[in-house]
C-alpha cells in the first residue's frame, strides 16, 4: 500500500486548496492563471465564473481541487484525497466514509400536538412515548419546535412542553401558527415569530431557545423576501434549524388513526413497512447527496413530528439508525458542520431540505426516490 501511495504521489499532480481566504480567492479571480473546471461544477454570478462552493470536491480527473473552511489544516481534505488516490491502487476503491460512523441530530416539529389523536391516546401519552424511546436510546438533548397556537386551542396540551423540558430536552420556535413564509409577507412572518416567544421564554428561561425551524421548510419565494427573513432572524438572534433528512413521517399519522379506529392490522403493517422503507431510503439518499456535494458525509439533521404513529415507530427508527451506524448528536453539534455555513445562492423558492437546495444550486441530478406519501391516503379507507 505504501509503495502504491508513493507511486501515486510521484506520478500524479494533485492540487488541494487546503484553505483559501476570501482575499486570496479574490486575487485569484484576477490572475492570468485560470483553472478550467468541469462544466457541471461551474457557477455564474453576475456573469463571472467563480470558484466552486466551499467543501465542493472536484475529483473526476487527475488534478483535484477542494476548498474547505476551518483554517489552515489538511485534516478535512484527507477523506477526499483517499477517495481520489484509491483509484490508482491495485485494490478495490476505498471509501473513507465507510469506516466512520455517521451522525444525525433528531428534531421534532409541531409541539405540543400534530395530526389526529389515535384512538385511546392523549397528547401527553404521545409525548411520554416519544420521550421514553429517546431516553432508552440514550439520546442527547433533542430539540422540539413549538407552535404556541396549539396551546391556545387546547390549554391541556401545554403539559407536553413541561414533559419535554422535564426530560432535559430543549425547545425552539416553529412560529406561533405554523405560518408559511412563501404565502405571507416578511412582516407578517416576523409578527408570528415574535408571538411564539412568550411560551418559549416561559419554558426555556435563559437557555438557548433562539432556533427557528421554518414551517413547510419555506425560507422565502423571492430573493427580496429571503434576504428580509435572513435580516429579521439576525436582528432577533435566531439561527435556522436546518434539515438534511426528511421522509414525510407526518403523512403517516392520519392513516394510522384511521387504521386503529377500524382495527385494521393489515393496514397498520402496511404503514409500518412503508415508514421504515422511507426512512431507510432517506438515509441512503441523504448520504448520497452529501457525497455528491461535499465528497463526504456531513453531520445530518432529521425532521420528525410529534404524532401518534411515532409511538410505535420511533423505537424501530432508532433501531434502524443504530443498524446503519448513525450516532445521535445534538442540533448544535450537527450545525457545527461547515457545510451549513453556506446559504444556498438560489434565485427563487428557498424550499426543501438543505441538501435539496444545494443540489439545485449546483444543477445536480437528484438520486431516484419512491413516492410513498401519495399512496397513504388510500390505506384503511
Amino acid at each position: 500500500m505504501l509503495k502504491a501511495i508513493r507511486q501515486f504521489l510521484g506520478l500524479s499532480l494533485t492540487l488541494f486548496a487546503i484553505h483559501v481566504s476570501p482575499q486570496a480567492q479574490e486575487a485569484a479571480s484576477h490572475s492570468s492563471v485560470h483553472l478550467k473546471w468541469e462544466q457541471d461544477h461551474q457557477r455564474a454570478m453576475d456573469g463571472t465564473t467563480v470558484l466552486p462552493l466551499i467543501e465542493t470536491p472536484l475529483i473526476d480527473g487527475d488534478i483535484a481541487f477542494r476548498q474547505h473552511s476551518g483554517g489552515h489544516t489538511p485534516a478535512p481534505n484527507w477523506p477526499t484525497f483517499i477517495t481520489l488516490a484509491s483509484r490508482h491502487f491495485n485494490a478495490p476503491p476505498m471509501k473513507a466514509a465507510a469506516t466512520r460512523s455517521a451522525a444525525v441530530a433528531l428534531t421534532f416539529d409541531d409541539l405540543p400536538s400534530h395530526g389526529p389523536l389515535p384512538q385511546g391516546l392523549t397528547r401527553t401519552d404521545i409525548a411520554k412515548s416519544i420521550i421514553g424511546a429517546l431516553q432508552a436510546a440514550q439520546a442527547p438533548p433533542i430539540y422540539g419546535f413549538v407552535n404556541a397556537k396549539r396551546i391556545a386551542e387546547d390549554p391541556s396540551s401545554e403539559q407536553v412542553l413541561q414533559l419535554w423540558r422535564d426530560a432535559g430536552f430543549p425547545l425552539g420556535s416553529h412560529t406561533y401558527s405554523h405560518i408559511g413564509a412563501n404565502t405571507n409577507s416578511a412582516g407578517a412572518f416576523e409578527q408570528d415569530l415574535l408571538a411564539n416567544e412568550p411560551v418559549l421564554k416561559k419554558f426555556m428561561g435563559d437557555q438557548d431557545w433562539h432556533w427557528l425551524r421554518f414551517p413547510f421548510l419555506q425560507e422565502g419565494d423571492t430573493v427580496e423576501k429571503h434576504r428580509a427573513l435572513e435580516t429579521l432572524l439576525k436582528n432577533h438572534g435566531y439561527r435556522v434549524a436546518e434539515v438534511s433528512l426528511s421522509f414525510g413521517d407526518y403523512g403517516y399519522n392520519e392513516p394510522y388513526a384511521r387504521c386503529l379506529a377500524k382495527n385494521d392490522q393489515q393496514g397498520i403493517e402496511t404503514l409500518k413497512k412503508s415508514y421504515l422503507d422511507g426512512a431507510a431510503d432517506s438515509l441512503a439518499v441523504g448520504q448520497k447527496m452529501s457525497e455528491m456535494l461535499y465528497g463526504r458525509d456531513i453531520k445530518h439533521i432529521m425532521l420528525l413530528h410529534i404524532g401518534g404513529f411515532e409511538t410505535i415507530m420511533l423505537p424501530k427508527l432508532l433501531d434502524l439508525l443504530k443498524e446503519k451506524n448513525f450516532k445521535l448528536i445534538t442540533l448544535q453539534e450537527a450545525e457545527s458542520d461547515p457545510a451549513y455555513a453556506t446559504d444556498a445562492p438560489l434565485g427563487a423558492n428557498w424550499g426543501g431540505t438543505f441538501l435539496q437546495q444545494m443540489m439545485r444550486v449546483k444543477h445536480l441530478e437528484f438520486p431516484p426516490t419512491e413516492d410513498r406519501l401519495s399512496k397513504l391516503d388510500a390505506i384503511c379507507r
